[in-house]
């Protein structure tokens, strides 16, 4: 992901400059920023967070903002009974749903208790971004020389393919974030921050995520009684407009060039085998597997009909 930032210091610094200063000097403005942002909203995220934990079994049992939502004239007679009804159920499901969010979070302790990979990960990249090319030529020896040249192919559009998806996501993720957090906080919705979070990581999830993500953002809101539902429903139909025709299909200019049926069940199936880490891989690695067996069939192709041509000489 920060293969094009080491590329561009490398070209702007002197000579005599190593490439590891270059990345180093990438490494530190990255992760000062990162370290940055991170201090800024951490202290506010984290008190969202909590608030929203205590106050979770309250919203389910009695669901204080439904009556606040408006509705149609015709509908008006009833609201009170369907208030109720949702009254009902969700207090007949909170007893289910808080053990089980408490175990999410037993799991999200799990996983903060494990964040040792977050601090290995970076030295791993710096490392292997310090040594890349003596690593490709490594590989590269290996390779028997017939198969060379088409093995340089598929790491070069592998290797291209990963960093441009890697890095629009994180832009398309950064962007909603962002944009969520800013409207929301206008609007004065209750936990901007958390759900604009939330919905920030959910970009990452291929077609399923964004949705879970506007859902969730309803769901909030209505539970929270925030009185103008309209509001955010015409600032999705204006941001996902955005996001998906303009935003989306300009960073992922040279795109998967996989069917919508092949990520969508490839969604499915990454979710079977790696939960949500496999749900956001599916794409990448799908997209990788096609490169493969599309530079592999060319290469016999051309081989074939080389040696038709020399059997015919």
């Amino acid at each position: 992901m920060l293969y094009p930032l080491v590329y561009m210091v490398d070209r702007i610094t002197p000579r005599r400059i190593p490439h590891t200063a270059s990345l180093a000097i990438v490494y530190v403005a990255i992760l000062g920023l990162i370290v940055g942002v991170a201090v800024w909203i951490g202290s506010r995220l984290v008190s969202e967070a909590r608030d929203f934990a205590q106050q979770l079994p309250y919203l389910l049992s009695q669901a204080p903002g439904l009556e606040s939502i408006p509705v149609p004239d015709w509908l008006a007679p009833y609201k009170e009974n369907v208030v109720s009804f949702i009254r009902e159920q969700t207090t007949a499901s909170a007893g289910r749903i808080v053990p089980l969010l408490q175990q999410a979070m037993g799991g999200l302790a799990g996983v903060l208790g494990g964040l040792g990979f977050v601090f290995i990960a970076p030295v791993l990249a710096f490392l292997f971004l310090k040594d890349a090319a003596e690593i490709r030529r490594y590989i590269l020896s290996w390779i028997p020389a017939d198969n060379r040249e088409v093995s340089i192919a598929i790491m070069d559009d592998v290797h291209k393919l990963i960093g441009e998806y890697i890095r629009s996501m994180v832009i398309v993720s950064a962007l909603t974030g962002v944009s969520y957090a800013i409207y929301f906080q206008i609007i004065g919705l209750r936990y901007a921050l958390l759900i604009a979070a939330s919905a920030a990581v959910f970009e990452f999830i291929p077609y399923l995520g964004p949705l879970a993500g506007t859902i969730l953002v309803l769901l909030v809101a209505a539970f929270t009684g925030f009185p103008h539902i309209w509001w955010i429903l015409i600032f999705f139909a204006i941001y996902r407009t955005i996001q998906d025709t303009v935003i989306q299909p300009n960073l992922l200019a040279a795109g998967t060039q996989l069917h919508p049926l092949v990520v969508f069940f490839g969604a499915f199936a990454g979710q079977s085998v790696g939960g949500l880490w496999g749900m956001f891989l599916s794409v990448p690695v799908l997209a990788a597997l096609r490169i493969v067996l599309v530079r592999v069939y060319k290469h016999r192709s051309v081989s074939h009909s080389s040696e038709e041509q020399g059997s015919i000489a």
